[in-house]
């Protein structure tokens, strides 16, 4: 099975981020400071993403570049590390849900 691509992504026609981990020329790419950042590489960091987006492909290509691509790109960097202090937005909806 091949990568998936930027328009693989369930967010591909709302996001704004400039760096978009499965750009196969991603490392071209170029991020200003305060420009958007991809939920994906913001989640590679939450402690609970493994459990609510473990199944997502998008996910683990993201979970795989995110070191290269937070060495690159420090302001990226500092916002995944931010991110890496609160939880997934809905997971605890995703949670009881799926308790049900």
């Amino acid at each position: 099975m091949s990568e998936p691509l930027p328009s693989d992504c369930p967010r591909f026609d709302r996001c704004a981020a400039p760096v978009c981990p499965l750009d196969p020329e991603h490392a071209r790419s170029t991020h200003l400071p305060g420009e958007p950042v991809c939920f994906y590489l913001r989640a590679t960091a939450k402690p609970d993403a493994p459990d609510v987006l473990g199944t997502d492909p998008v996910f683990h290509v993201a979970l795989a570049r995110a070191p290269a691509i937070l060495r690159a790109w420090p302001d990226i960097g500092r916002r995944v590390r931010r991110a890496a202090t609160s939880r997934l937005h809905g997971a605890n909806l995703r949670a009881s849900a799926a308790a049900r």
